[in-house]
């Protein structure tokens, strides 16, 4: 996928949740002599020119991953979360509604009002923690704004119906 615009800026037209990031790439170390390991949160949008219902609007996948490494060159690597919408071309329109896949540590999610809704504050935070040069608990975090896979029930996996939320239906 190839990155339109400013290789360095990164400001999705319509997404208040991204207000301030700014930069299309970043990460947070955390060294822990203790342990003898290091910490890294990472996230890396990639965004490409699309169209869509008659518009020409960008397409915005924006992946976070985290990682450690040992000072045996032992190595972790895992995804966070990985999200793509489009650029919000039209107030009206819920923002959620323009989010079109999500994965959880590396599981899709089925894409309703209120998964997309917790997956874009999650990524926000993280996001923000990352530019702050901090590195949040990544389960943690996953948890409390509950979209953490390992939670039973919490958000259903792609292709499950959860009768607890509304399934989109301006969705075509």
């Amino acid at each position: 996928m190839k990155d339109s615009g400013n290789r360095g800026e990164w400001v999705p037209k319509g997404w208040p949740f991204f207000q301030g990031i700014g930069k299309k790439e970043n990460q947070s170390l955390y060294k822990s002599a203790q342990d003898k390991i290091v910490y890294g949160l990472s996230y890396r949008v990639e965004s490409e020119p699309v169209w869509y219902r008659g518009r020409n609007l960008d397409l915005h996948i924006l992946r976070i991953d985290s990682w450690e490494y040992t000072i045996q060159q032992d190595s972790n690597e895992r995804p966070v979360l990985t999200i793509s919408f489009l650029d919000r071309y039209d107030a009206r329109i819920p923002l959620e509604h323009l989010v079109l896949s999500i994965k959880v540590m590396g599981c899709p999610v089925a894409v309703t009002r209120h998964s997309a809704r917790r997956v874009m504050l999650t990524a926000q935070l993280f996001l923000k923690q990352i530019s702050a040069g901090q590195i949040p608990d990544v389960d943690n975090v996953l948890r409390i704004y509950r979209v953490n896979p390992l939670q039973a029930g919490q958000i259903p996996a792609a292709g499950e119906e959860n009768k607890n939320t509304n399934q989109d239906t301006m969705r075509k």
